[in-house]
């Protein structure tokens, strides 16, 4: 290191406001570490596959009505090596739904199949699926209701996005609708676990997606603290 670096170092180091600095790295290192750690390792479910997104508001939602022994399919669709759990949305709370079943199929011989045998409750219709070993394209879903009481699920006649969802058909016959449909990861692994997965993801948005996430990532990681050092350095000066 040079004289002059040493000198300003030294300068820094001695300054009145150097211990109140310190404190307040070793604060804001404690808490990022503290807030951060968890947040990268605890388990909990993420977006696999979204092939028809839920709206975003429910004054565009154009609700589909699956009746009792009522068949509801959408195709084709893209099938997620990770998706375990396949879900649907309803537009109200349900106190208790009908028993419901889907089948999934996809090339090259993949089926699934899964049923909620004591019906649903709230506004989530999840299914847990053995998924195929490999993303398939073309995939198909079919969700019949074994129930007495019709099914409000949401659709969507959003222009903007409707044209890349999968169409729907009920009964035979084809809908104006999209219904929104995801795919889930099961809750047995944290983030750092999905990170390969989620660059994929992000890869698929050409041409920056997999940069654009990195370049998040940095920026959550290293520049916000450092942003926050900086900023309380030039405030303990301005100060002093």
């Amino acid at each position: 290191m040079s004289e002059r670096p040493r000198q300003r170092l030294s300068q820094l180091l001695r300054a009145p406001w150097a211990p109140a600095l310190a404190v307040a790295c070793a604060i804001l290192l404690v808490g990022a570490v503290a807030y951060w750690i968890p947040w990268l390792t605890d388990a909990r479910q993420y977006v696999a596959a979204t092939p028809a997104p839920t709206p975003s508001s429910p004054l565009v939602y154009a609700p589909v009505a699956l009746p009792p022994g009522g068949e509801l399919c959408m195709a084709p669709v893209t099938l997620p090596p990770d998706g375990r759990v396949l879900q649907l949305r309803t537009t109200t709370p349900q106190a208790q739904g009908p028993p419901l079943s889907v089948r999934v199929s996809g090339p090259g011989g993949y089926r699934a199949s899964a049923r909620l045998a004591d019906g649903f409750s709230g506004d989530v219709i999840a299914f847990e699926l053995a998924p195929p070993p490999r993303a398939l394209s073309g995939g198909r879903v079919c969700v019949t209701n074994d129930g007495r009481r019709r099914v409000p699920l949401i659709g969507s006649t959003e222009v903007f996005t409707a044209s890349a969802r999968p169409a729907a058909v009920l009964d035979g016959r084809p809908l104006a609708q999209k219904v929104a449909l995801a795919f889930y990861t099961t809750a047995d692994n944290g983030l750092v676990h999905h990170l390969g997965a989620l660059l994929d993801h992000a890869a698929a948005f050409k041409p920056f997606g997999g940069v654009l996430l990195g370049f998040v990532v940095v920026l959550l990681l290293l520049a916000l603290p450092l942003a926050t050092i900086g900023g309380l350095v030039w405030a303990l000066r301005q100060d002093h």
